[in-house]
């Protein structure tokens, strides 16, 4: 089993947890609207019904018996693709997704042609893999090479039209202040020759585990907002201010959110000496350290989020910074990635090298699930976070007709 199947696994519960959340009138109203919208009925819709997909358990599951796991359909549906020799049977579908800062994560996998019966299955896992890489690691541009049938029902698909849109709007609500989308801000899905795609790019970065000094921490949740001051000294630290503070979320005006957090750190940092750094975990999306989407902020309007919430952790660290306004240094990570740290700093504290070569997955439960992934460590034992966005609740992990949401193929299979 690799990576993406470990965290696809564990996606299930992140998904089933959001959608009770949207479906209850406990998650933020444009999530709520985006589950609301989506039209789950891929496989009825394209060329008839899943032939490898549906794969089902030996096990069958006791509260959902059609349960088919994505990775039982998944080796399914390679193992078929490997056992075609004719001529032209399997072509290959090549894909780029484009990210912030040049970065790019590359995909490539077998389909069927168009003649096939199991061209649906091949459309289906098509649709699969590319929505679950733009919830992994985010996306603004995605460009395609491979047999035009499949092609042209990507495009489709992947659009405000199609039935990615809740996807496609997640993605344009994140990457809306980065510059990178076209003017019409509209996330893109472009045909291009194999010569035209670009190497893999990923850009991961060191988290350091020292914890000596004055340090000052925030935890932005939608039910309410943590704050923790510690002072550290040769390995060890003393917490000395620990508070869980209740904020309105449905506040329209941004500073309203800025300033109530503001006030409790501050109030935090006047039981240390100084603020030697600050860091963060919150709800939503942090790409290098700002605040490019957060549904902490439901209905802040988009051109507020730009202007206060977008550069909201970046200011809280210029309040402790110097008399010049250099800020002091600042780490913020979505909830589900703290989580992922704190389990390689509790591993190595257990047995030294314990991480070392392995990867680390953290799951945050509130209001929403968090995840988060850290890449296996080097003999430092350090953890390597790799940036993505790790919006993983959006993500389906059963292939299955459920009869609690109409007739449909991609559901959570807890719901």
């Amino acid at each position: 089993m690799d990576k993406s199947d470990l965290a696809l696994l564990v996606a299930g519960g992140a998904a089933a947890t959001a959608l009770l959340a949207c479906v209850n009138g406990n998650g933020d109203e444009k999530t709520a609207q985006l589950f609301e919208k989506r039209d789950l009925s891929m496989t009825k819709a394209v060329r008839g019904s899943s032939v490898l997909l549906s794969t089902k358990p030996k096990v069958a599951a006791p509260l959902d018996p059609g349960f088919a796991p994505y990775i039982l359909g998944k080796r399914a549906y390679m193992a078929a693709c490997a056992a075609e020799k004719g001529q032209n049977a399997v072509r290959t579908l090549y894909i780029a997704i484009l990210r912030q800062n040049g970065l790019c994560n590359r995909l490539e996998f077998p389909v069927f042609s168009s003649s096939d019966s199991r061209f649906n299955d091949s459309l289906l896992y098509a649709f699969f893999t590319i929505m679950f890489a733009l919830c992994q690691k985010g996306g603004f541009k995605i460009l395609l090479c491979g047999p035009s049938d499949i092609c042209t029902e990507i495009q489709k698909e992947f659009s405000m039209q199609g039935r990615a849109s809740y996807v496609v709007d997640l993605m344009q609500q994140v990457y809306m202040g980065s510059g990178d989308l076209p003017l019409d801000g509209s996330l893109e899905v472009i045909r291009v020759a194999r010569n035209m795609l670009p190497d893999a790019k990923e850009d991961p970065e060191l988290v350091g585990l020292d914890t000596d000094g004055c340090r000052l921490a925030f935890d932005l949740g939608k039910s309410d907002f943590k704050v923790t001051a510690c002072v550290g000294k040769n390995g060890k630290y003393e917490i000395t201010y620990n508070g869980e503070h209740e904020w309105d979320i449905y506040q329209t005006n941004p500073e309203y959110h800025y300033n109530v957090v503001l006030e409790k750190m501050k109030e935090a940092a006047k039981t240390m000496p100084r603020v030697d750094s600050v860091g963060g975990a919150s709800a939503g999306v942090p790409i290098k350290n700002d605040c490019v989407w957060n549904d902490c902020f439901p209905r802040v309007s988009r051109e507020d989020f730009k202007r206060v919430c977008v550069p909201f952790f970046k200011n809280l660290a210029k309040e402790f910074g110097d008399a010049q306004g250099n800020p002091v240094p600042l780490k913020v990570m979505n909830d589900g990635e703290v989580t992922a740290v704190a389990g390689v700093q509790m591993m190595e504290q257990q047995q030294k090298g314990k991480t070392i070569g392995k990867g680390t997955f953290g799951i945050s439960m509130g209001s929403n699930c968090g995840a988060g992934y850290m890449y296996p460590t080097n003999k430092d034992g350090m953890p390597v976070h790799p940036g993505w966005l790790n919006e993983l609740w959006t993500v389906w992990s059963a292939l299955h007709e459920h009869k609690h949401l109409h007739s449909v193929a991609f559901v959570p299979h807890s719901t």
